[in-house]
């Protein structure tokens, strides 16, 4: 008898390994999983904003009697090159800016020259303001290019951080 419950009883602590490893081991992976999503989350790109009065927005359309927001988070969410038309397609979007008088652009930049758009077509879902680019030019055809989202209104500018684009 002492056989048999000597058996049950390492089968026993056999078990208990087992289940207290897959434990520590779960326990261990989603930790790892929790810090690397952590370090992984995007705070956006870096906003750049220029009080209203300094020039900045000069240009943007008066909002009404009501100010104009603050510029929110300006994001280029993406772009697609048309190579045969030699059109450039982008669209991005201002987070806590709807219903709002001010002007989305597109800049293209290479060294010493720039090439804009100025958004064509825009929609507000209450929350951002959505902006669509076209942008044709047979410069951009076969080179790198960075481009931004610029918003501005009567409040100051919001810039998207720089993606380069090879364009071909």
């Amino acid at each position: 008898m002492s056989s048999a419950a000597d058996g049950r009883g390492r089968a026993v602590g056999a078990v208990a390994f087992i289940v207290i490893s897959l434990l520590l081991v779960g326990g261990l992976v989603a930790a790892a999983w929790v810090m690397l999503e952590r370090d992984s989350i995007d705070a956006g790109p870096p906003l750049t904003v220029v009080p209203a009065g300094s020039g900045a927005g000069a240009g943007a359309a008066a909002s009404g009697d009501r100010p104009a927001a603050e510029p929110g988070l300006a994001s280029l969410q993406n772009w697609e090159w048309h190579g045969p038309s030699g059109t450039l397609q982008a669209t991005g979007l201002v987070l806590g800016v709807a219903r709002d008088d001010g002007e989305c652009r597109l800049e293209a930049t290479r060294g010493d020259e720039r090439l804009t758009a100025v958004a064509a077509e825009r929609r507000d879902d209450g929350f951002a303001t959505i902006c669509e680019f076209e942008l044709q030019d047979p410069r951009l055809a076969g080179e790198e290019w960075r481009l931004e989202l610029v918003y501005r209104n009567d409040a100051g500018e919001s810039r998207s951080e720089g993606l380069m684009a090879l364009l071909n």
